[in-house]
């Protein structure tokens, strides 16, 4: 029994802290004067080197020193050296979602937006890079993009030239959430590329003249590398599940299979379903609502397919679609996600304490406080500017932002705008009444017009309308609401 997407879904990639937490991945390289370079990034997602001169150890902040944007949450690094020109070069995927390289050239520091510069395919929120340099000299930035294909970029010396390789090499995509290598074989010239398929297969894709590939899980039974094993639409459930926005509609096809592929004229029935406390819901007695699969019974079709859609609620939870092929008393669970990928939780810090835990949210302030990651830098932004121009404050409080997947923020309530905006994380709202590290009355403009110099595109101040209590909040409810660009 199988359901996959007729489109191709997303994983959700989640990272924490603010700062931002570091990335995956790391990268090294050794330079012409035999200089040893380790790379890494930082809690405030700045590229790092440690680098070895025969002597002793050297540590540089590259972000900084290039004037470049902070690294994407979750995602990968490359880098190399030119042995050409000496030039080293890191590639990464920004905060912005493009591609960038840093690059150490001519004794001084500069960077490429590729995104911007060659109007290449934007990068999937979760991709790695790699990258090398062919015996003719050719540069290649390597990197998977939000269709989870591989996609090349490779400098010939006086034009950038764009591929994409999984498309070339017919092969499968890759699995979200997974990183990528590549490498060029000095005898032949071959390009290789290594990743594992969304199949949950090693894979790679090869240019020898021509395009070709290979799947090594197939051709020599090596372990299977580690990660569910429900294919839908062409990503991988397991640890990492497929998500649906809320209040979306995708059109699946259910099936029947045995040893020989799909089974035609199976009959099938399908049911949609919930986990409850899977995002923070907790919410006594209180049903939450069901997302909608139709038709809920039919016959597969002569290529043994039941086409069906799934429309989803505006919850954002962990649901499942029960499969039965009655025909055979065979059922399976195919569990997924509503809600939105790339969300990143927020931790407290010395800038910023955390607050409005509830016994709907946890108690422990780990549901409310998610957000994505331009809102994050946004916010981040926003109140260590606030704190410096006012250092007598200290801190501020974080109140509600959104719940890991996103979603409406509470079943039992009819929020409305600009409250319904805590339901894509792209929302942060900061304690203004009485209570510890709040905002007084007298600088909060301040605070909302600080949020809009960095990058808000609305920031209002609120406060609680009469009756509108839930009983377990016992503080007036003012506070400082601030919201970015999705």
């Amino acid at each position: 029994m199988r359901l996959h997407a007729a489109y191709s879904v997303f994983l959700s990639l989640i990272a924490s802290t603010l700062p931002l937490s570091a990335s995956a991945g790391t990268a090294a390289f050794t330079d012409p004067a035999g200089g040893q370079h380790f790379i890494w990034v930082d809690t405030n997602q700045h590229i790092q080197q440690l680098y070895w001169n025969g002597q002793a150890y050297g540590e540089q902040d590259l972000t900084a020193a290039a004037g470049a944007v902070s690294v994407m949450v979750g995602t990968g690094i490359g880098a190399f050296v030119d042995p050409s020109s000496s030039a080293q070069h890191f590639v990464f995927i920004g905060s912005d979602q493009h591609l960038h390289q840093i690059f150490f050239w001519n004794q001084a520091w500069g960077g490429t937006d590729f995104t911007n510069e060659t109007g290449a395919p934007v990068p999937a929120t979760g991709s790695g890079t790699a990258t090398f340099i062919d015996p003719a000299g050719g540069q290649h930035f390597v990197w998977v993009d939000t269709n989870q294909h591989i996609q090349q970029l490779y400098w010939n010396g006086q034009a950038y030239g764009e591929q994409d390789l999984t498309a070339a090499a017919g092969a499968v995509s890759v699995m979200v959430g997974t990183g990528i290598s590549a490498f060029v074989d000095p005898s032949s010239s071959a390009q290789h590329f290594v990743f594992i398929g969304s199949d949950q297969h090693v894979h790679q894709i090869v240019w020898n003249q021509t395009w070709s590939g290979t799947d090594f899980t197939a051709a020599t039974a090596a372990p299977v590398p580690a990660g569910g094993a429900l294919s839908i639409g062409g990503q991988q459930s397991g640890s990492q599940l497929p998500i649906f926005a809320p209040q979306s509609t995708t059109t699946l096809y259910a099936a029947c299979n045995d040893q020989d592929g799909p089974i035609p004229y199976c009959n099938l029935t399908l049911q949609a379903g919930y986990y409850d406390n899977t995002n923070g819901h907790t919410h006594t007695n209180m049903q939450a609502p069901l997302s909608e699969i139709s038709p809920g019974s039919g016959r597969s079709d002569g290529s043994g397919n039941l086409v069906v859609t799934l429309t989803t609620t505006r919850v954002g939870h962990q649901e499942t679609i029960y499969e039965c092929d009655t025909d055979h008393n065979i059922c399976s669970v195919n569990d997924y996600l509503v809600g939105f990928s790339g969300l990143v939780l927020v931790n407290g810090s010395a800038q910023a304490i955390l607050v409005g835990a509830t016994p709907y949210h946890g108690n422990d302030n780990y549901y409310n406080h998610w957000m994505t990651t331009n809102a994050l830098v946004g916010l981040s932004d926003t109140i260590s500017a606030f704190l410096g121009a006012h250092p007598g404050q200290g801190q501020v409080a974080l109140n509600d932002m959104a719940l890991p997947y996103g979603g409406v923020f509470d079943l039992n309530r009819n929020w409305t705008s600009p409250h319904v905006s805590h339901d894509f994380g792209t929302a942060a709202d900061v304690r203004g009444n009485t209570a510890q590290a709040a905002i007084p009355v007298s600088l909060q403009e301040q605070y909302r017009q600080t949020c809009l110099q960095n990058g808000a595109i609305d920031a209002r101040i609120e406060y609680a309308t009469p009756g509108d209590t839930d009983g377990y909040v016992q503080d007036p409810r003012r506070h400082i609401h601030c919201r970015w660009a999705y």
